[in-house]
């Protein structure tokens, strides 16, 4: 090798030159040459870039180099993914942390319907805010609002998943964009409803809907309409859920606990608990009631306290499907409203839920308030939660008793 070449040059061969200088205690390779006067160019740059402060060793630079490749391919197939994808991320994400099938099924059947018929291809990176305004304008128009407000707060629940700004996420969780696009004012508000549209069924109604049932079904039509349960609570009641106790007066009282529904959306029967904790309650029974209820308990029910009050056959033990029951109630309360024009309009569109919102509306009229209310219903929403802790069992079974004169024997 040549002694005349230049400190930090030295030759491995022919026609290669290797380049080194020491930078902070350390020596670093600049690179290997053909000519010596590349490698002289070189070496002065580096010199000089190490004078002036700015020289960065090239295995630093190729250190970075590495890194932003792997950060942009690692970009690039996030910008990849589809609106579609983001779903079935999300809605697998929601089972994971435990949400009820029936509400993942609800999401699911909105975004399919809604969202993305517009979107199903579009990268999720690619939603702009103004495509969400031109989305939920245009729902708008086509739906009306008690479908576009609902849609409308379940996308911007997916979107604030892909943005990790969920409640829940890991802290290893990868947001999919940096905002959530879901940015409409007012959008997202529920829509007021339209009470004029809801019939309270009169006493003498849920009587006749109830007397037009199967033999034993009779008592579904009955709670619901006095007790304010859901279809799915009724079905999941069992023998061990009723119960009755003194009250403050030294009356019995019965009382129904709702710890369970039955759902048949989507995967066939199943049995579920409540969306939330304000859905497990006790609820009063109207002493008008209380002892038809404990004839069905006596001449129906077998003594074993899982036995189901109504279950699917006439033996054994098996869930009813809410189906069923609602086709039977239709049917009853066609019949019930067949020779009277008046009951037949008032009752044209009144569904099986409307039993439930016919004994809210008439706990409220005998003076419960927000509190009763809620704690009476089982609503879910945070509030309800907090104000359902202070409504006491005594007043529950006073305000059912304040209308249980109104119940038909």
């Amino acid at each position: 090798m040549s002694k005349s070449l230049p400190k930090g040059i030295d030759q491995l061969g022919p026609q290669r030159y290797r380049v080194r200088i020491y930078f902070e205690y350390k020596q670093h390779t600049v690179g290997v040459f053909r000519t010596i006067g590349d490698a002289k160019a070189a070496q002065a740059i580096a010199l000089s870039e190490k004078a002036r402060g700015i020289f960065v060793p090239p295995s630093q630079r190729r250190a970075e180099h590495k890194a932003r490749q792997k950060a942009e391919a690692q970009q690039a197939k996030i910008d990849a993914r589809t609106v579609e994808e983001l779903a079935t991320d999300w809605l697998a994400w929601l089972e994971r942390i435990g949400r009820k099938y029936n509400t993942r099924y609800q999401y699911w059947r909105t975004v399919e319907a809604y969202f993305l018929p517009t979107f199903t291809e579009r990268p999720v990176t690619s939603i702009t805010v103004d495509d969400i305004a031109t989305w939920f304008d245009q729902l708008m128009i086509d739906k009306g609002e008690k479908v576009a407000r609902p849609a409308y707060a379940t996308i911007s629940s997916m979107f604030n998943y892909a943005a990790g700004k969920a409640q829940g996420l890991p802290r290893s969780f990868e947001p999919w964009i940096k905002d959530n696009p879901c940015d409409v004012p007012g959008a997202g508000r529920k829509p007021r409803p339209d009470v004029s549209k809801h019939v309270v069924a009169t006493p003498a109604e849920i009587d006749a809907i109830a007397q037009g049932m199967p033999a034993g079904e009779d008592l579904i039509v009955l709670l619901a309409g006095w007790c304010g349960l859901r279809l799915g609570e009724v079905l999941a009641i069992r023998r061990g859920n009723v119960s009755t106790v003194e009250d403050d007066d030294g009356q019995p009282q019965m009382w129904v606990m709702i710890d369970k529904q039955v759902q048949a959306r989507g995967s066939g029967v199943r049995e579920e608990t409540p969306k939330s904790a304000a859905g497990i309650r006790s609820v009063p029974v109207p002493s008008g009631l209380a002892d038809r209820l404990t004839d069905h308990l006596r001449n129906r029910v077998d003594k074993d306290p899982m036995a189901l009050l109504f279950p699917r056959e006439k033996t054994g033990n098996r869930l009813h499907n809410p189906n069923t029951v609602r086709k039977r109630f239709n049917k009853a309360k066609d019949d019930a409203a067949q020779d009277n024009p008046q009951r037949k309009k008032r009752l044209e569109g009144f569904t099986f839920h409307g039993l439930r919102h016919s004994c809210l509306t008439r706990i409220g009229q005998a003076g419960a308030t927000l509190a009763d209310l809620m704690a009476y219903a089982g609503h879910s929403d945070v509030d309800s939660v907090l104000i359902y802790q202070h409504s006491e069992r005594h007043r529950l079974a006073s305000l059912a008793a304040s209308i249980s004169n109104e119940i038909l024997n």
